[in-house]
């Protein structure tokens, strides 16, 4: 399950800049100065065990900030993410497959870090491989495995 309650994020347009004496006892809650921004503000949602969601938009409406978030790459300025186990979210087009790996590897890698046992992923790699329409390619790397 994962629960975002309120949850924002503000960055530095200027890398640059300094912080003052004063910022370093400053509170979370802190007025934005100049140059900075929030890439997201007041977001709240959740996701169920079982469910999936897609996050669309575009570019610069703070998508991959918003994984960023749920994957504790970054954390939040202001509101609460909570994640419990079994959740990877999916930051790049390619789904995270990696190139040399054969795509029955890439599966049993993605869904084990979305939490599936081994035995799980026995039992639902025919369904995961004809939904995908692979079934030509199980055992050749990912990187030769696109259609021509």
């Amino acid at each position: 399950m994962i629960s975002v309650t309120d949850a924002g994020i503000r960055f530095k347009r200027n890398r640059s800049s300094r912080r003052s004496f004063k910022d370093l006892f400053a509170g979370r809650n802190r007025r934005t100065r100049p140059g900075e921004f929030w890439a997201l503000r007041h977001v709240s949602f959740e996701v169920q065990p079982g469910e999936a969601i897609g996050v669309v938009g575009r570019n610069g409406q703070g998508k991959s900030t918003l994984l960023k978030l749920v994957a504790q790459v970054v954390y939040a300025d202001e509101g609460s993410i909570a994640v419990n186990e079994g959740v990877a979210p999916l930051i790049e087009i390619t789904g995270g497959f990696v190139a040399d790996l054969s795509v029955r590897d890439n599966v049993y890698l993605t869904a084990g870090l979305h939490g599936m046992t081994k035995r799980e992923i026995d039992d639902r790699f025919d369904e995961i491989i004809e939904f995908a329409e692979i079934r030509d390619f199980v055992d050749t790397p990912t990187s030769t495995s696109r259609a021509a």
